[in-house]
């Protein structure tokens, strides 16, 4: 299973770090990216001058579970 996930960049209180959310999840790497793109271009429009934020697919599945930070796929064209 395959998370999309938002990452807020705190450059404001950087002791925050970065604040990770959830979005959905996909059963395949490519409906992950393709909705990221999707989104990403959404927020790119509707905030052009805040680049704050990440859209990530990141791999979620039992043998990931114990790593703390899931390693991020990308598709090849």
């Amino acid at each position: 299973m395959w998370l999309l996930i938002f990452i807020l960049s705190a450059s404001g209180a950087p002791e925050l770090g970065a604040i990770m959310t959830v979005l959905s999840t996909y059963p395949t790497l490519q409906k992950c990216q393709s909705e990221r793109l999707r989104i990403t271009d959404e927020m790119i429009t509707a905030y052009p001058l805040d680049h704050d934020f990440d859209l990530v697919c990141r791999l979620n599945s039992p043998r990931h579970k114990a790593a703390t930070q899931p390693k991020e796929e990308s598709l090849t064209d």
